[in-house]
């Protein structure tokens, strides 16, 4: 889908004054495999910075062009087919600088002989899959991925990671490419109005955590989650749980939540619509998501929230809580039960983590990320050459 006209819904309102029709101010985007909009069914990060990306260059005055899907396709067919598509309309992109969501997305650019090219690559989930997924990694897959890494960055003009140890990562890998590598935070455009919920969210007879697990409720740790509260029961402390996710691993999380008896202390939900999602994480005491796969921009929103988190050190994960939450060992319920204990004991320690998790969320802005990501752009230039031109219209 070859789109250039307004910003995404949910996005930042386009700028009052249009930009021209000119290349000198066009950005090209592939968001492929990806989409600029959010599924109900089928949430995913990566949608989230489309669309908070292309809003946001939308809003400053950018043409922006960008090919994706129109929402998350499923199955080999239909991947390929949408690949096909998506390939044919990246050849018929015209801007000055092309922007790839995905190294998928950069392949195509680069096989399209399309310069310069500014990827981002979100992790380095590809080079340890099997000890990150387990069963769920696939082989074939990720050695594709770990593939069109290692062309972004051997051909890439500049690749963008969210945090130091993404560029850290990707530096071991090919360190002549450390130079272009831009280590730029996630951002997110906060609620209008929106203001955090301050002190306890529920009695002390019943206070409640939150588990978001979107469609890997088991990958993410959801399994962990519930024998947190069994442990918790065990010593005499009744906390609750609320869990969120939806898909094929649903059936086991409700299974081992019966194994360990915990009907009347969980309660099964489904996934949250997006501009519901930050009021519905204030009304929780804490969120627990014991995710391998590292950083979820649900921390965030629940930071906005003032909700505390409690999650692992895996990945990128200290980049961004370290300081701001609560980091425990991965598969590590002791740990894991003792910071829910205090949380929900501490009144005052809650209140203290809550404050510095909205501390924390205030250097996320969205609009932030993109006057960083323009940087970039700008960096880049045509052939290596800084644009001074590559400036939206109401800056001119």
């Amino acid at each position: 889908m070859l789109d250039s006209g307004g910003p995404s819904a949910g996005s930042t309102p386009a700028a009052t004054v249009p930009p021209p029709s000119t290349e000198r101010s066009r950005i090209g985007i592939v968001c492929f495999p990806y989409a600029p909009t959010l599924s109900p069914d089928r949430p995913r990060g990566i949608d989230r910075y489309l669309q908070e990306l292309i809003g946001g260059l939308r809003a400053k005055g950018f043409t922006v062009d960008h090919v994706g899907t129109a929402q998350p396709f499923r199955g080999t067919p239909q991947l390929l087919a949408e690949a096909s598509r998506c390939l044919l309309e990246v050849g018929r992109l015209r801007a000055q600088v092309y922007h790839a969501a995905d190294p998928l997305g950069a392949a195509f650019l680069l096989l399209g002989a399309k310069r310069p090219v500014v990827v981002t690559i979100h992790d380095t989930i590809p080079f340890g899959a099997p000890a990150v997924l387990g069963p769920s990694a696939k082989p074939l897959r990720f050695l594709v991925w770990r593939t069109l890494v290692r062309l972004c960055l051997r051909m890439a003009d500049a690749v963008i990671v969210p945090f130091p140890s993404t560029a850290a990562d990707l530096a071991t890998i090919r360190p002549e490419a450390t130079r272009r590598i831009h280590s730029i935070g996630y951002g997110i455009t906060i609620p209008p109005g929106w203001s955090p919920v301050v002190g306890p969210r529920s009695s002390a007879e019943d206070r409640t955590i939150l588990f978001m697990g979107g469609t890997q409720p088991v990958v993410r740790g959801g399994l962990l989650c519930l024998r947190v509260v069994a442990r918790l029961r065990d010593e005499g402390v009744h906390v609750r749980l609320a869990f969120v996710g939806s898909g094929p691993e649903m059936p086991a999380a409700r299974a081992t939540c019966r194994e360990l008896r915990l009907d009347d202390r969980v309660a099964f939900r489904p996934l949250v619509p997006d501009e519901e999602l930050i009021p519905f994480l204030a009304k929780f005491d804490a969120l627990v998501y014991p995710s391998p796969l590292g950083f979820s921009y649900i921390l965030l929103q629940a930071m906005i929230a003032g909700t505390p988190v409690v999650t692992t050190r895996a990945r990128d994960l200290p980049d961004f809580v370290d300081g701001f939450g609560v980091l425990c060992p991965a598969e590590d319920v002791d740990s894991f039960a003792a910071a829910v204990r205090r949380l929900v004991e501490d009144p005052t320690y809650r209140d203290e983590l809550a404050e510095q998790g909205r501390s924390r969320s205030s250097g996320f802005r969205a609009d932030a990320m993109v006057d960083q990501v323009v940087g970039v752009y700008r960096e880049v230039g045509v052939e290596g050459s800084p644009p001074a031109d590559l400036i939206p219209a109401d800056q001119r």
